[in-house]
């Protein structure tokens, strides 16, 4: 195993953790912001919003937040997951092997996590449009 920037996992780890940053720094903002008090961190976030062209913001947030993490976590997972399978008559043997590199395990599941985040973030934030109990949402 070899952590040098030279093995191609390592440098796929490195651009996975670039890809998955934004949305760290989102979720970070928010949690400190909602939950502390600490604003620091979420006003250049919610200065943007503000801005008249937040809905080019809107546009990249979404493809920062949802497509960088997957992409990540698929880049990822290409080095660490390998499939193999066999038939015979009557039966078939797919085996999924793990490949033990570290740094790639760690940002598939900082992604992993960061996408349930988020996912749970936008159902916390959303559920009383979802169930009719706000109407202006």
């Amino acid at each position: 195993m070899s952590n040098s920037l030279r093995d191609p996992s390592v440098k796929t780890a490195a651009i996975g953790f670039l890809l998955v940053a934004p949305l760290v720094y989102f979720m970070s903002a928010q949690v400190l912001e909602h939950e502390l008090g600490i604003g620091f961190l979420a006003w250049p976030i919610n200065a943007l919003m503000q801005n008249p062209a937040a809905g080019v913001f809107d546009v990249l947030t979404k493809i920062l937040f949802l497509g960088g993490p997957t992409l990540a976590l698929g880049l990822n997972l290409l080095h660490v997951v390998r499939l193999s399978g066999q038939t015979e008559p009557g039966s078939v043997t797919a085996t999924v092997t793990v490949l033990r590199k570290p740094w790639n395990l760690a940002v598939a599941g900082l992604c992993l996590f960061m996408l349930f985040a988020l996912s749970a973030y936008l159902v916390l934030e959303n559920w009383r449009c979802m169930v009719g109990l706000r109407t202006e949402c």
